[in-house]
């Protein structure tokens, strides 16, 4: 076999010409930007125009500090899969790791002096911290057999909840050394694959507004509840789930926002349906989120073209 390397990042759909002097092929690019759009916590709806942030580049998964001026994301795709720094509005990036794994997934703690992720760096798939400075790195898991994958803090920034195809398990972020007994969350033996989800303190003690692997293609948002070991389906599937900002305190955890297809969707628990709340169709959402430091309600979202 000899390669034939032609100039685009994805290629299929190949063909050679009846003479055998030329191929015909299809390519496929991608470029995903971040945008921001206002929210309405009321009447629970997207309002006003769609703004883009920074340049468009190389990224997938993010996550913003806890004071919301900055956010952390990874290049899932491109030659090199590090984890980049720069503020809310696209100024001053920085390569947060420079390496040659694939380093995916990062979520920011909630104090805001951590970085969680996850990492080939040790042959295989491990949960992993850095500071945001990138000093201080250091494996939660260490297991061949593991295959971790996206995780997310507690509240309080003391446990993991990560993500596997296997059971999820429950981490020590604070372990000095990387786990060696495994610890599986109560009451969600029967998914795998966490992804892309938001732990936060709920009525009940604790939530998890997550997408799990219920099937093996698609992700469904549900929402775990930890004390009540119970698993709330929603029936609506997407890359993400968020907690929409609400107007009071009683409604914290009523609804969710789901990244699904090119729709950002909105789940009302009370009412146990879904709908639309803007679309950036033909385009395709990647993930959202709300702005930490509430000084305005505006959902932040990666688009991918």
């Amino acid at each position: 076999p000899e390669p034939v390397t032609v100039p685009a990042d994805n290629v299929g759909s190949l063909a050679i010409s009846g003479d055998g002097k030329s191929l015909i092929y299809s390519q496929t690019s991608q470029s995903n930007s971040l945008w921001r759009i206002g929210f309405d916590p009321v009447r629970r709806l997207a309002v006003g125009t769609a703004e883009p942030v920074g340049e468009r580049e190389k990224l997938f998964n993010f996550s913003f500090s806890p004071d919301g001026t900055q956010l952390v994301y990874d290049t899932i795709g491109d030659t090199s899969e590090n984890l980049w720094v720069m503020r809310a509005d696209g100024s001053e990036r920085r390569r947060l790791t420079s390496d040659v794994y694939r380093n995916r997934g990062p979520q920011w703690s909630p104090q805001g002096d951590e970085i969680l992720f996850f990492s080939d760096r040790s042959g295989h798939y491990d949960e992993w911290v850095i500071r945001p400075d990138g000093s201080g790195l250091r494996p939660l898991t260490n297991g061949a057999k593991l295959d971790m994958q996206g995780a997310i803090w507690s509240p309080d920034g003391k446990r993991v909840l990560a993500g596997r195809f296997g059971p999820i398990l429950e981490l020590d972020a604070q372990a000095k050394r990387p786990v060696t007994t495994l610890q599986e969350a109560a009451a969600i033996h029967q998914v795998s694959g966490l992804f892309c989800s938001a732990w936060t303190n709920g009525p009940d003690g604790s939530l998890s507004a997550c997408d799990f692997a219920v099937a093996p293609t698609r992700y469904e948002a549900t929402v775990y509840s930890p004390s009540q070991r119970k698993l709330e389906h929603t029936g609506v599937y997407g890359l993400s789930a968020y907690w929409a900002p609400s107007a009071t305190v009683a409604e914290a955890h009523r609804a969710l926002i789901v990244t699904s297809g090119s729709q950002c969707m909105l789940y009302d628990r009370v009412e146990k349906r879904a709908r639309p709340i803007f679309s950036v169709g033909p385009n395709k959402l990647i993930g959202v989120a709300g702005d930490p430091n509430h000084t305005a309600v505006r959902l932040k979202y990666f688009q991918s073209e």
